[in-house]
């Protein structure tokens, strides 16, 4: 199987990635558009750069339906020529049309996956295309990335940034690869607010490489300036912008005034009368439980989820790779990994980059309620990996092939579910 996957690796991932546009296809097709979060607004912000030719402004007037224009421009501009070559059409035919761009999105992110993965063991052919495999079956994935949404340029552009780092790992930087990797950091800042966390992990990777070098102090200030400035050169303008509009470079302010009196909230369940109060703990369960099904699949406006059944599947699948992960982390604190040092490096900044996101996610959900594991895909290819390599750590070595395909059945038969029956179900909240 190695050998197989060694000689036609390309003929294998193009397979992956058409299975990927035939189901998000599929989702694009099941799924109006507007059935996704918020994508009328998306879409307005779309509109509003076409007819006025400037940038809108974020107003914190509830009744603004415009409450999209926080967002940095970048996925609204690339979106502008599907928009103009489909308008005429009305707003459905430009929301499915502009909705192709995040679909190319996704594909790409499917490639650049096994890539990352790829640089880190490059001896193991079928974890990279595995880990690919994963994301691209995954039916949340596939639903998200059928919607109009400016998450799905940044989960590409995140992706690649961590592919050059992984790659600098493994070969050393250069400056054309921190030109590159600032660039796409400065892409990033310009697509989502969350582009700010990238910019340090990219950091530490550059310390971890830099760390191996006869004068590792400047060797780190050498590249990070570089990177760190190209990025600044490309997305810097946007946060001063920020600054002189609203008062802070992330509009957190202004953002606040608009949604905290009428967005949902943690004291909302902790105050509501009886049987709907809920204990801090409840109130954390359920954030927990809803980012753990949103990860797998929650669909429309995050009220149409699949069968409880569905869920305890995935559920075993997570608790295994749990197990195996705890085991690599102890043969890992006594040096028995087996992962040689730039493995060991990638898997750090993977890892604390998953971290992270994770605590900005719960920090975010004490002042909204937002348990929505979308705001985690940033580094979905890096949770992919884990999770096959928990899984992987279980299996036996002449099993894993088969242990991997036993997943990739189960999110596909999801995402077949998805389609046939739970799309079209009556909305409700978990």
């Amino acid at each position: 199987m190695g050998q197989w996957l060694t000689a036609h690796q390309r003929q294998a991932l193009l397979g992956v990635v058409l299975v990927y546009l035939a189901l998000s296809g599929a989702f694009w097709q099941a799924a109006g558009f507007g059935f996704g979060p918020d994508e009328e607004p998306h879409l307005l912000y779309v509109q509003t750069l076409v007819a006025t030719r400037h940038l809108p402004v974020f107003r914190a007037d509830p009744a603004d339906p415009n409450f999209e224009a926080h967002q940095p421009p970048l996925y609204y501009l690339l979106s502008i020529p599907l928009y103009l070559a489909a308008r005429s059409g009305g707003t459905e035919v430009a929301g499915r049309t502009v909705a192709l761009l995040s679909m190319i999105c996704g594909a790409l992110l499917v490639v650049v996956t096994a890539a990352l993965v790829g640089e880190l063991f490059p001896s193991q052919p079928l974890l990279a295309l595995g880990t690919a495999a994963f994301v691209a079956a995954l039916p949340m994935y596939q639903f998200l990335t059928s919607r109009v949404n400016n998450d799905n340029l940044s989960f590409l552009l995140w992706g690649v940034a961590l592919w050059l780092s992984g790659r600098t790992l493994r070969c050393g930087w250069s400056a054309p690869r921190s030109l590159a990797t600032g660039a796409t950091v400065g892409a990033a800042l310009l697509t989502k607010a969350n582009g700010v966390f990238l910019l340090p992990l990219v950091w530490v990777a550059i310390g971890l490489r830099a760390s191996q070098e006869e004068r590792p102090v400047r060797d780190f200030l050498r590249h990070a300036g570089l990177v760190t400035g190209v990025a600044l050169l490309l997305g810097g303008w946007w946060f001063v912008r920020n600054l002189a509009l609203y008062g802070d470079p992330l509009a957190q302010r202004v953002f606040n005034q608009r949604f905290l009196p009428t967005r949902v909230k943690p004291e909302d369940f902790l105050h509501a009368p009886p049987p709907l109060r809920l204990t801090p703990a409840g109130y954390w369960r359920k954030v927990c439980r809803n980012i753990f099904c949103s990860f797998w699949g929650l669909y429309g406006h995050m009220n149409q989820p699949m069968a409880e059944w569905v869920y305890v599947l995935f559920g075993l699948w997570t608790a295994a790779a749990g197990a195996g992960l705890w085991l690599l982390w102890q043969e890992a604190r006594v040096g028995r990994s087996g992962f040689d040092l730039v493995q060991r490096q990638g898997l750090w900044v993977l890892g604390l980059g998953l971290f992270g996101l994770f605590a900005l996610l719960l920090r975010f959900n004490t002042v909204y309620y937002q348990a929505q594991a979308r705001y985690l895909f940033p580094l979905l290819p890096g949770g992919a990996l884990f999770f096959l390599l928990g899984l992987q750590r279980l299996a036996p070595a002449r099993g894993w092939r088969y242990v991997l395909g036993g997943l990739l059945l189960t999110q596909l038969l999801a995402s077949v579910l998805s389609l046939a029956v739970y799309l079209h179900l009556r909305p409700r909240y978990l």
